[in-house]
């Protein structure tokens, strides 16, 4: 699998990767840490959400649990999505846009979607897709407009066990047969990858997303669903696996 380089530039809350890949703008954003006096969680992520959430998003988290980790989940999810579409903005527009112009949605499968006034004039807005795993969130957008769906695990928090292999066909893990677990695991991101990529989700139905094949590398596989093909491509660090589908 390819390897993921990370680099921080700008002001930004969330780091840029996969700088390589010149239609994609993905971020990445760990988990929000408390910085003053006070221990209370809540004091920081209300901060967070005030600044940077509009109405609809503010009406929403205050319904949330105080005290749940979805609850910050949820938040830097829309803080990621957020920074990769004002990074897209001044990149094809010249246009600074605050984060709380933008909102982000989801429809009736999950799917995220950008909602913005101020930028909705000027062309078609992009398909964006998002990703959590232990405190940490990522998105991705296609400048060209492509449909994409990423997937993400850090793999010191993801426990690996039997719920794995039952992820999976036996003319799968034949196919994977002389791949470590942690490779199975980057496999399971890709079908979470494709799945998004349609815009459904999984829906608990893994067995219907199958790997139908994987590169010599181990930097590419291509998921086969209701006999449609989706390449998906591979990255990891020490820590850290990533997979992208472009559709």
């Amino acid at each position: 699998m390819e390897k993921a380089n990370y680099t921080r530039v700008g002001s930004y809350l969330s780091d840029p990767f996969l700088r390589d890949h010149k239609n994609l703008i993905c971020r990445i954003i760990g988990p929000l840490q408390q910085t003053n006096i006070s221990n209370d969680p809540n004091i920081l992520l209300n901060s967070v959400a005030n600044n940077h959430l509009n109405k609809n998003e503010m009406e929403h988290w205050i319904t949330l649990p105080q005290v749940n980790p979805r609850k910050h989940e949820w938040l830097v999810g829309r803080l990621v999505a957020k920074e990769i579409v004002k990074e897209w903005c001044l990149e094809k527009y010249n246009l600074i846009i605050n984060l709380n112009e933008i909102e982000i949605d989801k429809d009736d499968f999950g799917k995220p979607f950008i909602s913005c006034i101020k930028i909705e004039s000027l062309g078609p807005l992009p398909q964006i897709s998002i990703s959590h795993s232990g405190g940490t969130s990522v998105a991705a957008l296609h400048k060209e407009g492509k449909a994409l769906g990423i997937d993400y695990e850090d793999i010191t928090k993801r426990s690996i066990g039997s719920w794995l292999k039952r992820a999976f066909t036996e003319q799968e893990l034949q196919l994977a047969k002389n791949c470590d677990e942690t490779f199975l695991l980057a496999l399971w991101t890709a079908k979470e990858a494709a799945s998004k990529a349609l815009g459904t989700g999984l829906q608990g139905r893994w067995r219907e997303w199958l790997i139908k094949n994987i590169s010599p590398d181990q930097k590419q596989v291509i998921v086969l669903h209701k006999g449609n093909n989706y390449p998906t491509q591979l990255f990891q660090n020490k820590n850290q696996i990533i997979a992208i589908c472009e559709q």
